[in-house]
């Protein structure tokens, strides 16, 4: 059986909201393993996106622990959390968020140079990437000149680029048509298989998710 990379326990988070306490995760656990497709759904504002940024290190919780690749980052400082989300995670966004000013393999090179990749090195990691991705003749397009598949293609490839144990992805397809979605997603999933990567999407598409290997329900701030 595969190892868990991702370990949520006994995850709380409050907001205070209007001078009142409103709490969003409710004593949550959650494993994913590597190479597992995790599908995570729940109505708008049930707390997904919060999930996401705590499991991602972006958000703390108020109590429980997080765990990536068997590392505890309960209690880290963000520079701790900062090195350990260029080492373990990728993101892939609904939106692209890819930078308009450089092409597609700039756009994959960057988190490589951040993290100290020689150019080089950054370069053929990335026209290897996109190549997988099926954009071997579109390396040097800008984002602009490129089809919303083909740009969320380029930002799945920017997720993979440092080898992450742990893909975040919050609704992925959301922004394409029905067809370019079905297959933007067949990649994801693939490449998550093939990396034995561990994927927790979140997502409101139910097609989608029936595809993934499990569904977890977030409702009212616990899993179901």
């Amino acid at each position: 059986m595969s190892s868990v990379a991702l370990s949520l326990k006994h995850i709380d988070r409050d907001y205070e909201q209007g001078g009142r306490v409103l709490s969003v995760l409710k004593h949550l656990n959650l494993e994913v393993r590597s190479g597992e497709v995790v599908a995570l759904v729940g109505p708008s504002g049930s707390g997904k996106s919060t999930l996401l940024q705590i499991a991602g290190l972006l958000d703390t919780p108020n109590s429980g622990e997080v765990t990536v690749q068997k590392e505890l980052m309960t209690g880290a400082n963000e520079a701790k959390r900062t090195m350990a989300r260029g080492k373990y995670i990728g993101f892939v966004y609904q939106f692209h968020h890819l930078l308009p000013e450089f092409s597609a393999i700039e756009n994959v090179m960057m988190p490589q140079l951040i993290t100290g990749v020689a150019s080089g090195a950054a370069r053929t990691k990335a026209a290897g990437l996109l190549t997988e991705m099926g954009l071997r003749e579109r390396l040097n397009h800008r984002p602009a000149a490129l089809s919303g598949g083909e740009q969320q293609r380029v930002a799945i490839a920017r997720a993979l680029a440092n080898d992450p144990a742990v893909l975040l992805a919050d609704e992925p397809t959301g922004n394409l048509d029905a067809m370019t979605a079905d297959s933007v997603f067949e990649l994801l999933k693939h490449m998550a298989k093939e990396k034995k990567i561990a994927m927790l999407v979140a997502t409101h598409n139910l097609d989608l998710a029936h595809r993934m290997d499990r569904i977890t329900q977030l409702e009212n701030g616990a899993l179901k």
